[in-house]
């Protein structure tokens, strides 16, 4: 799973119980380098946008240390007719919903995971807990007593990972919310303070990768809502060159969601 706060900065939005998380862009030097180093298959990527009428990209300025060597390795490895059969390959799967591979030639090693899995139909529905929480809602949500007086003991916490699967045919990758959850009053809560975080996590292709996630704090810290900024990965280096945002709101104690 990959925590997109690994790199990112946080910010507490003024007024609102919330935070905001992003990757920064790489220093411009850096960027230059790795865009130099891979500019003659960004520039052939850009011929082959043309022709297919497409936006394909390769986000170098989204990639970790390890990832921009891992790509560079693998894509200076390959001619530009191995780079076309590559592009084309991840297209004609993408738009088809059939499986495949890179198609690169047979001297070039490859792990499983640069292969080009089928295609998702991303079925984007109504998000739902599979586990609610038993109380009437947000009615009883927001009456809830803050009288300290009436409050049961608090319990200490516990890091618990919620997932949200936003394609109703795949369960292989979702995106996330990591926090550390306790109760208090009777009832589980975030605790909003420390150690929260959205991620994603990409086990087959095509998959959304969150390059920034907003989480907003509600209810008594009992809910917590996620707007993840979200570039679809077709493989592990290249995606569609869209930016698509998904919102989807977790209760503490509620389990994971699922597009339906």
């Amino acid at each position: 799973m990959k925590k997109i706060t690994r790199r990112f900065l946080a910010v507490i939005i003024a007024g609102v119980m919330g935070l905001t998380v992003g990757i920064p862009a790489f220093a411009e030097e850096t960027a230059d380098e790795n865009n130099d180093a891979l500019k003659v298959y960004m520039d052939e990527l850009s011929r082959i946008n043309e022709e297919l009428g497409t936006d394909y990209s390769i986000p170098v300025e989204y990639f970790d240390e390890s990832e921009l060597e891992e790509a560079k390795q693998f894509f200076l490895n390959m001619s530009l007719d191995e780079f076309r059969d590559y592009i084309y390959t991840i297209h004609y799967n993408y738009i088809s919903g059939k499986s495949g591979n890179n198609n690169i030639s047979s001297e070039q090693e490859q792990s499983e995971s640069e292969t080009v899995p089928a295609a998702s139909s991303f079925s984007e529905g109504k998000l739902i807990p599979t586990e609610v929480i038993s109380v009437d809602g947000e009615t009883a949500l927001a009456s809830e007593t803050t009288d300290e007086s009436v409050c049961y003991a608090v319990s200490s916490n516990t890091l618990v990972t919620q997932r949200c699967y936003y394609d109703v045919s795949n369960t292989d990758n979702y995106l996330y919310l990591q926090a550390e959850n306790f109760t208090m009053n009777g009832y589980p809560r975030y605790n909003t303070y420390d150690n929260f975080a959205g991620g994603y996590f990409i086990s087959s292709y095509p998959g959304y990768r969150a390059t920034s996630c907003s989480i907003s704090f509600s209810n008594y810290d009992r809910v917590a809502a996620c707007i993840f900024t979200c570039m679809r990965m077709l493989s592990k280096y290249v995606n569609d060159g869209e930016e698509k945002s998904l919102s989807c709101t977790f209760v503490a104690g509620g389990g994971d969601l699922y597009a339906v």
